[in-house]
């Protein structure tokens, strides 16, 4: 039988974990302690969190570890029927918010008062960060926020209780990601993202500067990896004014890329000794 918070509608959020090691990053777990002020029930599964590491967890989020398959539409799957089997999605449910752990938190607190500011202007459908219309228009998955309306039709429950585990990450986007946002445009329902991308470029990477501003957010594949050789000159800049960047970035990648952390306080230190140098000769 579901249960019910008194007679509101509540706010559900449900995180897919995935680190490589099995930990919860610095800004992870800030996060997920964060969010307990926003959300009225918080879900979150892991492929792969050691024991020692959900010992952190708050006792009001309610965690469970699965088997690595899917990626992280069958972490949200598991969420999503938790929250169904506990709640009726037809009176109960205000909002559904979706997010991974691919991107780096800033400010929790800054980055969920943006987010929930959502649940007012979502109006019938679904809000992302991102729309992309490579391979046709939709939602990046990373953070996604559903309607009551959403919740309520059937089609959309069917979908994830149909879903069947693929291991191909192009498949999981094409089948999953994009078949998500066609479910819901063809069931009458809107696609919303304050960023929109082109047919060319990743708009989480390519514009990752207004996530940075609006939602103080940035893709960890763009820091560690940046495969569209994006200019990260906005970032360093950032990280040399501001200690929330430069500290939660710092301290978030101790845990899988030490060279890079070096790599850059090389660089900061070096744009430090530019702009001190560039301030000399201004006077």
């Amino acid at each position: 039988m579901p249960r019910t918070i008194g007679t509101k509608r509540i706010n559900i959020l449900v995180i897919a974990h995935y680190e490589p090691e099995g930990k919860l990053r610095f800004d992870t777990l800030r996060a997920i302690i964060a969010a307990g002020d926003f959300f009225d029930k918080i879900y979150l599964v892991s492929t792969n969190l050691l024991d020692a590491e959900a010992d952190k967890i708050p006792e009001s989020v309610s965690w469970s570890r699965r088997e690595n398959y899917g990626y992280d539409f069958y972490s949200y799957r598991e969420g999503i029927l938790a929250a169904y089997t506990e709640f009726d999605f037809q009176s109960e449910i205000a909002s559904l918010t979706l997010m991974n752990t691919s991107f780096l938190i800033t400010d929790a607190v800054a980055f969920f008062t943006r987010l929930t500011l959502n649940f007012n202007e979502v109006g019938c459908g679904v809000v992302g960060a991102t729309k992309s219309f490579e391979h046709g228009e939709h939602l990046q998955s990373y953070l996604l926020t559903f309607s009551p309306e959403v919740l309520m039709n059937e089609n959309f429950i069917d979908w994830w209780h149909n879903m069947r585990p693929i291991s191909d990450k192009n498949l999981v986007i094409l089948n999953y990601e994009i078949g998500l946002s066609v479910l819901l445009k063809n069931l009458g329902f809107s696609l919303h993202a304050p960023i929109m991308g082109n047919s060319l470029r990743n708009p989480s990477h390519e514009y990752y500067a207004e996530l940075l501003d609006l939602l103080g957010i940035i893709k960890f594949e763009l820091i560690n990896k940046n495969p569209t050789r994006v200019s990260l000159h906005y970032l360093i800049t950032r990280i040399c004014k501001d200690n929330d960047v430069r500290n939660t970035i710092f301290k978030s990648l101790q845990y899988n890329n030490k060279f890079l952390v070096l790599k850059l306080r090389a660089r900061l230190f070096i744009i430090r000794k530019i702009g001190k140098f560039i301030s000399r000769q201004t006077i």
